[in-house]
């Protein structure tokens, strides 16, 4: 994710190889399916719950300069509502606690 290539998992291959080359002859993708809804979750769920009414568009722009990989609106207000809900959870949980 971090080299920005797409790495290509195929399973039950027959012929699998079982170490890893750093070595790259693939160009630098900007679609990368690893970086997936939590992975998104993950890395910006501090930012997105310190600004709950940040735009969509800013949270695709910072995935897009901190990831360098292009994202669709949706996964962004997936992540944006997944935090939300994260976050609306531990709240009632806290008042439980009370």
């Amino acid at each position: 994710m971090f080299c920005r290539r797409e790495l290509k998992i195929i399973r039950n291959e027959p012929n699998r190889m079982k170490s890893y080359h750093d070595e790259h002859n693939c160009c630098v993708s900007f679609r990368n399916k690893i970086v997936n809804l939590k992975v998104i979750v993950e890395h910006f769920e501090a930012t997105i719950g310190d600004h709950p009414k940040m735009k969509l568009r800013e949270i695709q722009i910072r995935v897009a300069s901190k990831m360098h990989v292009n994202v669709n609106m949706t996964r962004c207000r997936r992540a944006k509502k997944m935090v939300k809900d994260k976050l609306a959870g531990n709240f009632v949980q806290e008042l439980a606690m009370l």
